[in-house]
């Protein structure tokens, strides 16, 4: 089970690379692939972090991301 997690984790860091190398800078195209097919891996990872913030929406993702950012520092 560990060894296709870190194979689906290899998979999707190809998919973020593959984006950047065309132009894209998004990293959506990975995490809905995540959502949709392994969601095994979000549960793997989330058991690494004790606190974890979920920021989701239509309008301000980023914005609210930076100011946690600022805050944390």
């Amino acid at each position: 089970m560990v060894v296709l997690l870190y194979l689906l984790t290899g998979i999707t860091r190809i998919f973020v690379w593959l984006l950047r190398l065309v132009g894209k800078n998004g990293t959506s195209l990975p995490g809905l692939w995540v959502e949709r097919y392994t969601p095994a891996l979000i549960g793997h990872y989330s058991r690494r972090y004790t606190h974890t913030v979920l920021i989701t929406g239509t309008n301000g993702k980023t914005t609210t991301q930076h100011a946690l950012e600022i805050g944390r520092a």
